[in-house]
């Protein structure tokens, strides 16, 4: 059996606070890299109908190092902060995948306080997911190393017998960073590379990396100096 990421989640991404999703709020969606509020998708193939009678996708946080993490996961098919998604395969009309897309899922933050953040520790060792048998102490999170996060995902199978059992079938994403994180950018290009000092001009300015997503915005700049009018030598400076 495989399990597949076919859009991986958004490089950026506010994490929400936990008074954000109270009450069964669910705001600030996770969507997928291609944009368009396109959604993280995954396949799930190799499915035999023989042996496997039902199917459980779990999903939850981890680190880089692949640590379990305490940010946690709300949402449709979401319960004690993971991912849980059953399939029965008699749904697959004898398919051998299926694929499936967190639709509305969201991730929150916990608290970087010492007691907080170790309630939030202790809350995700109950989740009793860890797929790669990490030692989640072994993580020592502090406010420095929590904003940036991957997800797992791992296939379980309940056989004929009723007996659930692991598989295999594990995939990772890539990391999630948190986008109230300053980023540096590079610039690399600028369009038009000249303009007049009066009146008002469009300027396409073009970094090396993908911009965290956030509403665009148009900013009015007003020069108290003699403004740089090659934008050439603007490059130079920045």
């Amino acid at each position: 059996m495989k399990i597949e990421l076919l859009e991986q989640p958004s490089e950026y991404h506010r994490f929400r606070y936990e008074t954000e999703v109270s009450n069964g709020k669910l705001g600030g969606l996770l969507y997928g890299r291609t944009g368009n509020r396109s959604h993280v998708r995954l396949r799930v193939s190799g499915i035999d109908p023989l042996l496997h009678k039902s199917l459980i996708i779990i999903g939850a946080t981890i680190n880089s190092d692949l640590l379990p993490h305490p940010y946690f996961m709300v949402g449709d098919n979401c319960s004690n902060g993971a991912f849980q998604l059953k399939k029965d395969v008699d749904s697959l009309s004898n398919k051998s995948e299926f694929e499936f897309a967190l639709e509305k899922v969201s991730l929150v933050c916990v608290s970087t306080k010492g007691a907080k953040l170790q309630e939030a520790i202790e809350n995700r060792k109950k989740i009793n997911f860890n797929p790669f048998n990490k030692n989640m102490d072994e993580a020592r999170y502090n406010s420095r190393n929590l904003k940036s996060i991957r997800l797992v995902f791992q296939v379980f199978y309940t056989d004929y017998n009723d007996q659930h059992q692991p598989t295999n079938a594990i995939v990772t994403s890539d990391v999630i960073t948190d986008s109230r994180q300053q980023v540096k950018l590079g610039i690399f290009d600028i369009h038009p590379n000249q303009a007049t000092v009066s009146g008002c001009h469009d300027i396409w300015v073009y970094f090396d990396d993908p911009l965290p997503q956030a509403p665009q915005k148009r900013k009015r700049a007003t020069p108290s100096q003699k403004p740089v009018v090659n934008m050439d030598e603007f490059l130079q400076i920045v």
